[in-house]
C-alpha cells in the first residue's frame, strides 16, 4: 500500500467538506522509494482508476490516516462519504459528522492549519517509467488495483486539487443548477433534431 497527499486549498462553509483526493495527470512533487532508495515522481493516468472500483471498494475518510479518528465511509456504493471518478480527478464530499473529530477538522480548516489531502492506494501491474532524467525518473501510474482510504494530513506531495467546506443548501443549489443544465441542453438538441427533420421532409417533397 502506498500512500499520497495533495496540497489542498480550504474554505470555510458549514457542513460539507469536498475536494479532490486525486488529480489525474498531475506530476508529483519530488518522493522517496525507501525499498529501492531513489527518488522519483509520480503521474496518474486518468484511465488509472474506474467508478466500477470504487463502487466495489470499502473507503475510509481519516484524519491523518488514523482508523480510529474516522469522519465518514462509502462501503460498496454505500454510506455517509461520496466519492466520484471525475474527468479531472477523483472527486469527494461528505457532511461533517457532529463528533470531536469533526469539529475539530472544520476549525483546523477555518485557520488554514489543515491545507491537504491524502490517500492510500496500491498500483496495478501496468506502470510506465520516464528515465529522461536520470537523477528524478517520472512513473506514470496506468492502474490503481485498490483504494483504501482518503485523509485531511498537514503535508502534500501533489499541489493539484481544491478542498473545501460548504453547507448543504449550497450544495443542493449546485445540483439544481446543474440538472436545470443538463434538461436545458437536452431541450435544445430535441429541438434541433426535429428542425432537421422538418428540412429533411422539405427537401424531399
Amino acid at each position: 500500500m502506498e500512500i499520497r497527499s495533495i496540497e489542498s486549498s480550504f474554505q470555510e462553509n458549514d457542513n460539507i467538506i469536498e475536494g479532490y483526493a486525486i488529480r489525474f495527470n498531475c506530476t508529483s512533487n519530488v518522493l522517496y522509494d525507501k525499498e529501492k532508495r531513489r527518488f522519483f515522481k509520480e503521474i496518474i493516468d486518468r484511465e488509472a482508476i474506474t467508478q466500477e472500483l470504487i463502487d466495489n471498494s470499502d473507503i475510509k475518510f481519516l484524519f491523518n490516516h488514523d482508523k480510529e479518528r474516522l469522519l465518514a465511509r462509502r462501503n460498496k456504493g454505500q454510506g455517509s462519504l461520496n466519492v466520484e471518478v471525475r474527468e479531472d480527478g477523483v472527486y469527494f464530499s461528505f457532511e461533517i459528522p457532529n463528533t470531536s473529530i469533526g469539529n475539530d477538522l472544520k476549525e483546523m480548516i477555518r485557520r488554514n492549519e489543515v491545507t491537504t489531502c491524502s490517500f492510500a492506494f496500491s498500483d496495478g501491474d501496468n506502470i510506465q517509467w520516464d528515465f529522461s532524467n536520470r537523477e528524478v525518473p517520472t512513473r506514470t501510474v496506468k492502474s490503481i488495483r485498490g483504494l483504501f482510504d482518503l485523509s485531511a494530513v498537514f503535508d502534500a506531495a501533489y499541489s493539484q486539487t481544491e478542498i473545501s467546506c460548504r453547507s448543504i443548501a449550497e450544495m443542493v443549489e449546485a445540483q439544481t443548477k446543474q440538472t436545470e443544465t443538463q434538461t436545458d441542453e437536452s431541450w435544445k438538441q430535441e429541438l434541433n433534431n426535429y428542425r432537421q427533420r422538418l428540412n429533411d421532409e422539405s427537401r424531399t417533397n
